[in-house]
């Protein structure tokens, strides 16, 4: 577990080993991504059912490709405030 996972790990959603953060935590995540120069390379976004979590490839997107894109992150996850989904943040 890197200095990231534990520390947020407190506010994650835990998921078959995933942290799963609600829209408003994932920004701070983000955030703090931005902070410590930690590229993103993605953000994976899931419903939470009781047994399961279920991908949503509609909501997720790729950064794979895209250098210095935390404004555009926290952008992309305040357009999906109301849509009860949580995500996963991929960084480096």
């Amino acid at each position: 577990m890197d200095s990231m996972e534990q520390e947020f790990e407190s506010r994650a959603i835990v998921r078959h080993n995933l942290l799963l953060f609600t829209a408003l935590d994932a920004i701070t995540v983000i955030k703090r991504c931005e902070e410590l120069k930690k590229k993103i390379h993605g953000i994976d976004a899931f419903r939470l059912k009781e047994q399961y979590i279920q991908p949503v490839m509609e909501e997720s997107i790729d950064y794979s490709n895209t250098p210095d894109n935390w404004a555009d992150a926290v952008q992309f996850i305040k357009t999906r405030l109301n849509k009860n989904l949580v995500f996963e943040i991929v960084y480096d």
